[in-house]
C-alpha cells in the first residue's frame, strides 16, 4: 500500500485565506481590547481607599490583566504568522506539483515508444 498526500488546492487555499483573515482580525480586536482595559485601569476605578487598594493588589496580582493582555497579543501575533507559513506552504506545494507534472510530461514526450 502506498501512502498518498492529495491536497485540494482551492479547498487549502481557502481555508488558509480564512484562517489568516481571522487571525488577523482576531489581532486587531485585542489590541483594540487591550488599549481599552489599559485605558480604564488608568484611571483606577476602584478607588484609593483600602478597599480600592485590596482590590488593587489583588487585580494586579502576578501581573494582573497585564499578563493575559501580552499573552493574548503573542498568541494571536503567533496564529497570524501560523497563517502566512499554512498560506506559503499550500503555494510552494502546489508549485511543486505544477513543476512535477511539467517534468512527468516532458519526460513522457521524450521516451522512445518502440
Amino acid at each position: 500500500m502506498t501512502d498518498r498526500l492529495m491536497i485540494q488546492r482551492q479547498v487549502a487555499a481557502e481555508g488558509a485565506r480564512r484562517w489568516e483573515t481571522a487571525a488577523t482580525i482576531l489581532e486587531e480586536r485585542l489590541r483594540d481590547a487591550a488599549a481599552r482595559i489599559e485605558s480604564l485601569n488608568a484611571a483606577t476605578p476602584w478607588g484609593h481607599d483600602a478597599a480600592g487598594r485590596e482590590f488593587e493588589q489583588a487585580y494586579m496580582a502576578g501581573g494582573g490583566p497585564s499578563t493575559l493582555l501580552t499573552t493574548g497579543g503573542r498568541l494571536a501575533g503567533e496564529a497570524v504568522s501560523a497563517a502566512r507559513v499554512l498560506n506559503d506552504s499550500v503555494a510552494q506545494v502546489v508549485e511543486a506539483d505544477a513543476q512535477v507534472a511539467a517534468s512527468t510530461r516532458t519526460r513522457i514526450g521524450q521516451v522512445d515508444p518502440r
